[in-house]
């Protein structure tokens, strides 16, 4: 369930396994997951944006988004949009996202909109080398980076406050390079 008066009995696992439909279908998961696939694409693909298919003509290459693990730190049902002092008070009293990031051992983590949340719980685990990382800002993003670990402070996708190629390609440039080096 994801808002108040969701009948629907459906999981984020399985529509994440078949976007390529929700694309064709242009049922509102776009927003959010169109960009997203953009910059998965680009990073595993070591391409930026003008390389990349667009979903709407070619929305398969959604499938490279099973390649990735999509932590959601909603994990309450409620309304579309989250509440930062709600989501701030369930992270406080559940160790659930530190549990899947701990579990997920990743290279990259970005955060949609959500950096202020998960910066406590990321601190936790990486505990003294996340204080010695290098910090780079491009495009209103946040870059954290040590050998290891890139950490994106970025905007949600279904909402940054620039055209989505810049928001894709800073994303996309900035992974792509720190793994080069």
């Amino acid at each position: 369930m994801n808002s108040e008066n969701d009948n629907d009995d459906w999981s984020l696992i399985d529509v994440i396994s078949d976007m390529k439909t929700r694309f064709v279908a242009k049922d509102g998961w776009s927003k959010t997951f169109s960009p997203l696939t953009y910059v998965v694409y680009g990073i595993l693909n070591n391409l930026v944006w003008e390389d990349i298919p667009n979903t709407n003509d070619k929305p398969e290459i959604a499938e490279v988004l099973q390649n990735i693990a999509y932590v959601n730190l909603k994990k309450l049902p409620g309304k579309e949009k989250a509440v930062h002092s709600e989501l701030k008070m369930h992270l406080s009293e559940n160790d659930i996202v530190k549990k899947q990031i701990k579990l997920f051992a990743p290279d990259v983590i970005i955060c949609g909109g959500t950096f202020d949340l998960a910066d406590g719980i990321l601190e936790e685990i990486y505990d003294g080398d996340y204080q010695k990382m290098k910090e780079k800002t491009e495009n209103k993003m946040k870059f954290y980076y040590d050998d290891n670990l890139m950490i994106v402070d970025a905007y949600h996708p279904s909402r940054p406050p620039m055209k989505q190629q810049i928001y894709c390609d800073t994303i996309i440039e900035n992974v792509i390079n720190w793994n080069k080096n």
